[in-house]
């Protein structure tokens, strides 16, 4: 019996072998890159299998939510998780409608703006709403129309929480003040290429005027050195060094070579097929962003008390702590947490505590996990857990996140929503959110100090429970996505299935 089950696990391992690489999905390989420090002279995502398609704003001011989902996308396509053209129509409304009175952590929190679709926006807002659990959802059930723009919005507010993905970062590589230059050093221009070659590509905001695009040889090309502000955001999907400066009209010539390879939101027909070359030397780049993305199925709730992300920041020189109390709505396994890291250079600990009754236990803490990572730009982050804290319903537990101040990183912060302004609004209670400024200090209650919430996000496991044919999943009700994981996930159960069918052959011979 022993050994009649050994070869049939066997059996199992070699058809798992065989069917369990990258080439049984037929999934193409992105080319090798040859420089010594993985940067090509020049780069474009398209010849490395990463392809979305060319969007057109129309008469919107949704060019930033454009941007926003299609690196989003670009990011799935490169971990082969899907490639769904979602919908700026559904996040477009949902940032800037996000006021809602419903029953829920976050009720009291948002904004009305009363014509989303011409208001603008950036990647803070994208990224808040998204970091939430507002989309991203698929095009084609929330349609974008160019230049019809009461066909969109109006959705009903059980269309707000829908995703196809969870958004894991969102991270911003180079930022400036408006009243400054671009100055991107080497270091800078390092990283945000590598973003582009590892995640498909960056959201870049510039000043667009429409009489300084031109037609060169090498196709549409774009420099300007007037203006410092922005009014426009496109996706960053490559770059060449050599790009010449001479190509650029003598009236306005950028001193050196180089440009980043853009697509625009203005249609396939515009450019070349939608593309142009924006120079290294224009002085209005600024907030240069990447986004990563994991399955939807990899998290399942996401306990919050912010509605509209932050507005503001509690900040030390030395050190700092913030914190989030919640209570478990049901049985569930905390496996991340997310925040906003407001300083470059974040060196940081996440600490999920079980409590006895308040924050005032931590120190007693009932069970406690603890993770440490670094984060070298500001932005937002989910991280994953060590290991997990298992809750039951009604259980009482504590996110916090420890921000010590050094050399490379003087100034800590903690995010929070701040007091209530014209333009958006911000509800919390007393026993939610917590700062502590001091080492074994005072911990102050954000609320009492009219400050709202603290941002800051615990992330529970999703459990797939996968029906006989293995594309639903029982317990939550959805359709289960085609992926490696979960070709592991069907092969373990075909094992266990097929180890069961050779015991019972065994047993009754």
């Amino acid at each position: 019996m022993f050994l009649k089950r050994i070869t049939a696990m066997c059996i199992v391992c070699v058809i798992f072998i065989g069917f369990g690489s990258n080439n049984a999905f037929g999934l193409a390989k992105t080319s090798a890159v040859p420089s010594a420090d993985g940067l090509p002279v020049s780069y474009d995502s398209r010849l490395c299998g990463v392809q979305t398609s060319v969007r057109s704003q129309g008469i919107t001011s949704a060019c930033w939510a454009i941007a926003a989902l299609d690196c989003l996308q670009q990011n799935m396509q490169k971990q082969h998780l899907q490639n769904t053209d979602f919908a700026p129509a559904h996040l477009t409304w949902f940032a800037h409608r996000s006021l809602t009175f419903t029953a829920g952590r976050d009720t009291g929190d948002g904004t009305n703006i009363p014509n989303p679709y011409l208001h603008g926006g950036n990647w803070i807002d994208a990224a808040a709403a998204l970091s939430r659990g507002n989309g991203p959802v698929a095009e084609q059930e929330y349609p974008f129309y160019p230049t019809a723009i009461s066909s969109m919005g109006n959705y009903p507010e059980t269309d707000r929480n829908r995703r196809l993905a969870n958004l894991t970062s969102a991270v911003c590589y180079y930022s400036k003040d408006n009243l400054m230059p671009a100055q991107l050093d080497d270091e800078t221009m390092r990283a945000v290429k590598r973003a582009i070659v590892e995640n498909g590509a960056v959201q870049l905001s510039f000043y667009s005027d429409a009489l300084r695009y031109m037609t060169t040889e090498r196709g549409t090309a774009y420099y300007q050195n007037s203006h410092y502000t922005t009014n426009h955001a496109v996706v960053v999907i490559g770059w060449d060094d050599l790009f010449p400066a001479s190509a650029f009209s003598s009236a306005c010539r950028p001193q050196k070579d180089g440009a980043w390879l853009c697509k625009n939101s203005w249609g396939e027909d515009w450019g070349e097929d939608g593309c142009f070359w924006l120079s290294y030397d224009d002085v209005s780049l600024n907030q240069i962003v990447g986004y990563t993305a994991t399955s939807v199925y990899r998290y399942e709730d996401i306990y919050q008390y912010d509605g509209f992300g932050f507005h503001g920041r509690v900040y030390s020189n030395d050190y700092i702590r913030f914190v989030n109390v919640y209570t478990a709505d049901s049985d569930c396994e905390i496996t991340a947490v997310g925040t906003w890291l407001l300083q470059d250079n974040s060196d940081y600990t996440v600490e999920v505590f079980r409590l006895e009754r308040d924050l005032t236990a931590c120190d007693d803490a009932l069970s406690y996990v603890s993770t440490a990572a670094t984060v070298p730009y500001y932005g937002y982050y989910v991280t994953d857990l060590d290991e997990t804290l298992w809750l039951k319903k009604g259980d009482i537990f504590a996110v916090c996140v420890t921000l010590t101040a050094d050399a490379d990183c003087p100034t800590v912060n903690a995010p929070i929503e701040n007091v209530s302004a014209d333009d958006y609004s911000c509800y919390s209670e007393p026993g939610q959110s917590f700062v502590q400024i001091a080492r074994n200090g005072t911990w102050y209650d954000t609320s009492a100090q009219g400050l709202n919430n603290v941002c800051l996000k615990a992330l529970t496991a999703h459990r797939h429970k996968l029906n006989d044919t293995g594309n639903l999943c029982t317990q939550c009700g959805a359709a289960v996505e085609w992926s490696e994981d979960l070709f592991v996930k069907m092969i373990t159960c075909l094992f266990a299935h097929f180890i069961r069918i050779f015991d019972s052959y065994i047993i009754n011979k």
